[in-house]
């Protein structure tokens, strides 16, 4: 039985690219939509959950990437949602403890 490839740091570094084009893509289609939204503004919130909210484009994106079979990519993709997730539990952290 042969052994699954191991991703090269290329497909990884490709794949937490991909995560950030998907963060700036999310970010803008969401600015459009409170330019174009009569009453709606771009919500400050939504800035602050995207460490959360990112599973709803990148888990779709992470599922067809593996059923292709770019594991490398794959990989990349959830580890820049990760640093994401973690970079926002921090930010999190120092806002909340600037308030005590």
């Amino acid at each position: 039985m042969a052994e699954p490839e191991r991703p090269d740091s290329m497909q990884i570094l490709l794949g937490f690219l991909l995560c950030g084009g998907l963060h700036l893509a999310a970010f803008a289609i969401a600015a459009a939509w409170g330019m174009v939204s009569p009453g709606s503004e771009l919500h400050p919130m939504l800035f602050a959950t995207v460490g959360v909210s990112q599973l709803v484009y990148v888990l779709p994106v992470w599922v067809w990437l593996r059923r292709r079979g770019k594991r490398g990519v794959a990989r990349g993709l959830v580890l820049g949602a990760v640093l994401t997730l973690l970079v926002t539990i921090g930010c999190w952290g120092l806002v909340m403890n600037s308030f005590h």
